[in-house]
């Protein structure tokens, strides 16, 4: 599969569990919604393969989601981690893990191991690993 609508799928998909989750509904609340708007039959199997991207959504649905969760429809498309209030700690380590290249990924590493080595942490930047400019 093409790797840019892959990540496109799970980006999406990462979206619509983060705010079906902040509007604290299941996906079974979210599968009746779509369902009550769109006059569908969608099951709590479907909402999960489109949360988890194994499944594309029809961009015909898009302006649903926004209205359901009452956010504008770049909300469903963003790939900016920040755009969501206060992330959860699997949130930040899911954007680091499927979001970041090998060169940010290096790149924050290191950020961390001198945010650690500055509060006297024994843990030290490695020096090995290439170097990120």
């Amino acid at each position: 599969m093409n790797d840019l609508l892959h990540k496109n799928r799970m980006r999406i998909g990462r979206n619509i569990s983060r705010l079906r989750k902040a509007a604290k509904m299941t996906q079974q609340d979210l599968a009746d919604e779509l369902n009550d708007r769109m006059g569908t039959s969608y099951k709590v199997s479907a909402i999960s393969a489109w949360e988890k991207g194994n499944n594309s959504i029809n961009s015909d649905y898009m302006p649903y989601f926004a209205d359901i969760f009452d956010v504008p429809l770049s909300k469903l498309y963003s790939q900016s981690f920040y755009d969501f209030e206060k992330p959860e700690d699997g949130e930040l380590i899911e954007c680091i893990l499927y979001d970041l290249n090998d060169v940010e990924r290096l790149a924050l590493r290191d950020f961390v191991a001198f945010l650690l080595f500055r509060r006297g942490s024994s843990h030290r930047p490695n020096h090995d690993d290439p170097k990120v400019d």
